[in-house]
């Protein structure tokens, strides 16, 4: 016989070569299974994939602020955002429960958390979650849209509240306006006539804070205007107040978490959703200029004599603190603008009020003279027949 190895002879009885050593027994058992096929081999047991759990009801806005922010939280202090979910869903109540499980779902067939985010958020929220993602940063994306929330439909709600006063004075008027009709005997015509008049008034309410915004931001004339808005004096300085006090906290906050200072930027820029302030951002990109603290300015975060402050403060390792403090300070801007914006508002609206209380008191007037007038001719036709 020949050594399987070496081709050696060797007698057929031999155990072992005598040339090379090897055993014969041990090295064809080797042999035998290095050459078995793929097939004889155990097969691993097929990953199951993740049931698709059907997406709940989306949620509002105070509730997107509250998860988002939970989740952000969660997410950073156990660096996953699989494990925060999971940790959130444990002790969550039912309703919210059917939320974090549909997350959980979407990211393992996704493993996107935007994708996973869609079905559960306003489409605000999620485009924020996705451009941290794209950025390389998907768990800071949840805490921004938290920053976001907080401020979203804010200056609607507190113009509403400073004008409630007039808008009541208003109503009041549209009930008393048709006041004639019902000393002429006609109570259907007065309630007809005064139903019109609050519905028109709640017509140009709806139409003035929530109908123009929408119509603005779905035409091109919206974000020309939102541009020509940063160059112009008071009350544009209101909204831009309000985005540097936005882009400020939240590039602070993904400062402070260590984010590299153009991505902390541009995520803020992007987040925001000023469309002046993002195609600076952009320009600045084009033309592969380093965007830092220095551009902080011509990008609209901070008004041009508050960039030293800034400058300083990267030089000092504060700058995140010092953000904050700008922001508070553009807040503070914005909120003493406010309050100005609706003291002029309620003076148009005192002025409107006013001319249509002399117009009802004129009208209801000439028509009780005008009643009189036709008892005096009566009572004249009566003492001439008798």
């Amino acid at each position: 016989m020949n050594c399987p190895k070496c081709s050696a002879t060797q007698p057929d009885t031999a155990t072992e070569c005598t040339a090379c050593g090897i055993i014969f027994a041990k090295y064809l058992a080797a042999q035998s299974a290095r050459n078995k096929e793929p097939s004889e081999q155990p097969q691993k047991p097929a990953r199951q994939q993740p049931e698709k759990i059907p997406a709940p009801k989306r949620l509002s806005l105070k509730q997107s602020g509250d998860f988002c922010r939970s989740i952000g939280q969660l997410a950073l202090a156990e660096k996953s955002i699989e494990r925060a979910l999971s940790i959130l869903k444990d002790n969550a109540a039912p309703s919210q429960k059917a939320v974090l499980a549909h997350m959980a779902s979407e990211l393992v067939l996704h493993g996107s958390i935007g994708r996973a985010c869609a079905a559960v958020f306003p489409p605000r929220v999620v485009q924020i979650i996705t451009i941290y993602e794209e950025l390389g940063f998907p768990m800071l994306g949840f805490e921004s849209a938290a920053l976001v929330l907080e401020g979203l439909g804010g200056f609607r709600f507190q113009l509403l509240r400073k004008l409630s006063y007039p808008l009541l004075l208003l109503a009041t008027v549209c009930l008393i306006e048709p006041l004639s009709q019902l000393l002429g005997g006609s109570i259907p015509a007065y309630l007809n006539a005064a139903g019109t008049n609050l519905l028109i008034l709640v017509a140009v309410v709806m139409s003035l804070f929530w109908g123009l915004p929408l119509l603005l931001n779905r035409v091109p004339l919206g974000p020309r205007l939102e541009r020509a808005a940063w160059g112009l004096p008071w009350p544009a300085t209101v909204y831009a107040d309000r985005v540097r006090a936005l882009m400020c906290r939240i590039a602070a906050h993904n400062i402070r978490v260590l984010m590299p200072i153009e991505a902390a930027l541009g995520a803020a820029t992007y987040a925001a959703a000023s469309p002046r302030c993002v195609a600076l951002f952009e320009q600045a990109i084009k033309r592969s200029e380093s965007v830092g603290v220095e551009s902080l300015a011509l990008l609209g975060f901070v008004a041009p004599n508050d960039l030293i402050l800034a400058i300083s403060a990267t030089k000092s390792g504060d700058l995140p603190s010092t953000l904050i403090t700008l922001s508070e300070r553009y807040q503070e801007r914005h909120s003493k603008g406010l309050q100005w914006l609706s003291r002029l508002i309620t003076l148009v609206f005192m002025l409107v009020v006013l001319v249509l209380v002399v117009t009802t008191l004129v009208d209801t007037t000439q028509e009780i003279l005008g009643a009189g007038g036709k008892v005096d001719h009566g009572m004249r036709e009566i003492e001439r027949v008798l």
